[in-house]
């Protein structure tokens, strides 16, 4: 059996998730991907990004008001720079995660440079930032997308299937 934990979503509401929480897609009435790619679907009336968006996809999501944006941009070098380039501007509404600090574990000196965070923590953090099973998050970071596509398999990792890197 899976892990099952409990973590807290938007305005304090509870609500189950994890590697078990099943999302119920159905195929959305909108025009189908290409052939062959399985990037959205609909869950509950709302087209939801798998994969990739981009800025007029984004755009109409965050009209919807059921999104979540993570701005992850890092530089391995410097660690305050993805802070600095946040405060500097970002798109609207979208909230800031530390790679070396929100997004992994505390370093032992045994367990690499960016371990992984326990899932119930990570599962916690989102939570806290309004992350549910019935909410899109859209990732970018401000460069090649490999700090966004970390994420996105973090969250994918916690079971969250609606998430989508910025294209």
């Amino acid at each position: 059996r899976l892990p099952r934990f409990d973590c807290l979503g938007r305005n304090g509401a509870d609500y189950r998730c994890g590697f078990n929480f099943h999302l119920a897609y159905v195929h959305g009435k909108s025009s189908p991907p290409p052939a062959g790619h399985k990037n959205s679907k609909d869950l509950k009336g709302v087209k939801v990004y798998k994969l990739l968006v981009n800025v007029d996809q984004l755009k109409s999501l965050l009209d919807d008001g059921n999104t979540v944006v993570f701005d992850v941009r890092h530089d391995l070098a410097d660690h305050g720079a993805g802070r600095r380039a946040y405060e500097a501007g970002h798109i609207p509404g979208a909230f800031f995660l530390d790679h070396e600090e929100d997004l992994s574990a505390p370093k032992t000196g045994k367990n690499g440079r960016h371990p992984l965070p326990p899932l119930s923590a990570f599962a916690a953090l989102m939570g806290g930032y309004g992350v549910g099973k019935d909410v899109q998050v859209v990732i970018y970071d401000g460069g090649n997308s490999m700090f966004a596509a970390h994420l996105w398999w973090m969250l994918r990792w916690m079971g969250h299937q609606a998430v989508s890197v910025l294209d």
